[in-house]
């Protein structure tokens, strides 16, 4: 234990991020200040004495609380840390952070460092890591970044675009009474169909983000009716002539917009091709903040430039256990992200291919984002299928799914109710033979 904390307190030491408080009263635009030294936030529960479905009520209601706590920004640092024992040799370990010290990318590092700083500790060594470049080199790239060339391509690509796109046209906000603020749908895609379009993107030149976002589009498209269609992107954010920057450890991603128009009559294939070339173009001003952005926009002010964003995830999460030989055995790491968006869809776009809707609960229903998931996974699988086809073709094929579903419903609804009459049946001639 004592030598987890001692590879942690080093991370503190090592990284400025991880000592950062922010600071806006009273200045004309909020600042980021790192101490020179921050206390490590640790705490230690034993629950030893416990049985398994305890200790996982336990856990469960830690893991609310600690959400719940929230952090005051005004004072770091912004991350906690909790080592709960469960039994002699087992525990389980939650660390916990404001994602505005760091992003996805960043946390396979750091838990890198972490393992080989601990099994240094652990053979009583010392372990000398190179230092890392510091964040605020990239804070001096960002200012160095020409604001008025974003201002003149994003006024250009949002002209016109006045209202975020409702993500179901005439379908108000879920009144059912849920008391999970955030909820969450994932599909795990088979191996077959993966396999399938990583050979059409071949083919064609078709990155899997383009084919993600293509069937996003469509998606939105054929829920509001809207042909104009917005939604947000998760950008990497870390700048190729920025040297070393996929190793330095901090905030880089950006969230941006990403507008499609969907014509009917437009060929699939081209389509995509124009919306991937798109994106290319748009990746020289990911640097763009997005509050500029959505004052550059014809959306007013105080209302969101888009309500659902796509994030793709293909950072090596678990690299960093991979190849460690270290005294400990890890299992069941899992991350955690909450947004303040209505919905974000999550690819993850690794060995195997998952996709998670995440949404607030408060306003759609679970059936209502069980069908959102499914239809996007058909729009997904269809492609390599009707590759020559035009964009309205994909709104027949979601239009006949819903009526199929619709029908599936009805039938399961009829035989639940042949069964019941059926069953009251035979209770009544039971009596009646008495």
């Amino acid at each position: 234990v004592e030598a987890l904390k001692r590879a942690w307190k080093r991370i503190v030491e090592r990284h400025g991020v991880f000592r950062t408080f922010f600071a806006w009263e009273g200045l004309q635009e909020p600042v980021q200040i790192v101490r020179r030294q921050a206390e490590l936030q640790w705490e230690e529960q034993d629950w030893r004495g416990l049985s398994a479905e305890d200790q996982a009520h336990k856990i469960a209601a830690f893991l609310d609380a600690n959400r719940e706590r929230g952090y005051d920004l005004k004072r770091a640092p912004l991350m906690r840390l909790a080592l709960n024992r469960l039994e002699e040799d087992s525990y389980h370990f939650v660390w916990s952070h404001h994602h505005l010290l760091t992003d996805g990318w960043s946390g396979p590092l750091i838990v890198k460092e972490v393992l080989d700083l601990y099994t240094a500790y652990c053979e009583g060594e010392e372990l000398f890591l190179p230092s890392p470049r510091p964040f605020r080199d990239y804070i001096a790239w960002l200012n160095r970044q020409e604001l008025k060339k974003a201002e003149e391509y994003w006024r250009k690509t949002l002209k016109g675009f006045a209202a975020p796109t409702p993500v179901m046209a005439g379908r108000p906000p879920s009144d059912h009474s849920n008391s999970n603020e955030h909820g969450i749908k994932t599909v795990l895609l088979s191996n077959e169909r993966k396999t399938s379009l990583q050979a059409f993107g071949r083919t064609h030149q078709l990155t899997i983000t383009t084919m993600i976002q293509g069937a996003w589009a469509l998606l939105l498209n054929y829920n509001s009716g809207n042909e104009d269609i917005l939604f947000g992107n998760v950008c990497s954010g870390r700048p190729v002539d920025l040297e070393e920057a996929e190793s330095m450890i901090g905030i880089f991603i950006n969230t941006l917009p990403i507008r499609v128009q969907v014509s009917p009559h437009a060929r699939m294939l081209d389509w995509m091709k124009e919306l991937q070339s798109n994106q290319l173009d748009a990746r020289q001003y990911e640097y763009s903040p997005l509050f500029e952005v959505q004052g550059w926009s014809d959306v007013p002010r105080g209302q969101q430039l888009f309500e659902t964003f796509i994030t793709v995830s293909n950072y090596p999460v678990n690299s960093a256990l991979a190849d460690w030989k270290g005294p400990l055995a890890i299992k069941d790491m899992v991350s955690v992200e909450r947004a303040s968006y209505a919905i974000n869809l999550v690819a993850i776009t690794r060995e195997y291919w998952q996709f998670e809707l995440k949404y607030d609960a408060r306003r759609f229903s679970d059936s209502s984002m069980d069908r959102m998931l499914s239809q996007f996974v058909t729009l997904l699988e269809s492609f390599p299928i009707y590759s020559d086809a035009t964009l309205e073709t994909f709104k027949a094929i979601l239009s006949e799914e819903e009526k199929r579903q619709r029908r599936m419903k009805q039938r399961g609804f009829h035989e639940a109710r042949k069964k019941m009459l059926e069953t009251a049946k035979q209770k009544v001639l039971s009596k009646g033979n008495r």
